[in-house]
């Protein structure tokens, strides 16, 4: 790597050089040597806008996320002062929604008891914009105002994934997934995790219960569609059969 980087002119900032080993245990590793400058070990650091944790189960960047949410909560108390509710609805899909959905194909992976605490802040959002009491139900009102929960996000996000695979030229999904693992081995963080198993075996329940319900004919279908069609039936697949469907939420989830 140092040889490389020589060649190719490229500088490192060794200040901000950290490096972490993926591992289910906490243990203690000595700094490494690099370039006569010694880098050390971090347990956590972010990566395009994503904090991974040595253990990849994403509670750093969680709790990153229900603490920019909760920020809005007290923004839009104010604002429903001003703004009616459909401004205030828009407000949310425009500045809330996206700091849920950016990254949540991975850091849904996460445990479904720490993701529950983003659902309470959608919720209470939901709650303000419409001067709802604190126990009212208004899990109901995402489907209706088109606000996807954290869980439907991560299920949006993973039926993306899942045609990817079938549209790339894999005829099944399962066999899909081993070559792409197979010609990525050595790029692929979640080779070194049970997560790319998780994420694997996500896809795989999920393009079957789509398959039992009559929403995907054949692979043959998906692939025949020119990327228009395809984009317009994939948007009109996701409103109808994954957002509201508290049903799939469970089958991922459980």
């Amino acid at each position: 790597l140092e040889c490389w980087m020589s060649r190719n002119g490229v500088d490192c900032n060794y200040m901000k050089t950290k490096f972490t080993i993926f591992e289910k245990r906490s243990t203690k590793h000595s700094n490494i040597v690099f370039s006569d400058h010694e880098i050390s070990s971090c347990e956590n650091y972010k990566y395009l806008g994503v904090h991974f944790d040595k253990k990849l189960n994403f509670v750093t960047h969680i709790e990153n996320v229900v603490s920019k949410l909760s920020k809005h909560c007290g923004i839009l108390y104010k604002l429903r002062e001003t703004l009616n509710k459909g401004q205030l609805v828009q407000y949310i899909r425009s500045y809330v929604s996206p700091i849920v959905h950016y990254g949540i194909l991975l850091y849904g992976l996460g445990a479904k008891t720490k993701l529950q605490k983003i659902l309470q802040i959608q919720k209470k959002l939901i709650r303000i914009a419409f001067r709802l009491p604190p126990w009212a139900s208004v899990l109901k009102k995402f489907n209706d105002l088109k606000i996807g929960t954290v869980f439907e996000y991560h299920i949006y996000e993973l039926f993306k994934f899942s045609l990817e695979q079938i549209r790339n030229g894999f005829q099944n999904l399962a066999i899909g997934i081993q070559q792409r693992q197979t010609r990525n081995a050595s790029f692929n963080i979640w080779n070194f995790s049970e997560k790319n198993d998780m994420l694997d075996s996500r896809a795989i329940i999920l393009m079957n219960a789509l398959r039992n319900w009559g929403v995907i004919p054949s692979d043959k279908f998906i692939c025949d569609m020119d990327d228009k069609q395809f984009k317009k039936w994939y948007h009109q697949t996701s409103d109808l059969y994954i957002f509201g469907n508290g049903e799939l939420t469970k089958l991922i989830y459980n």
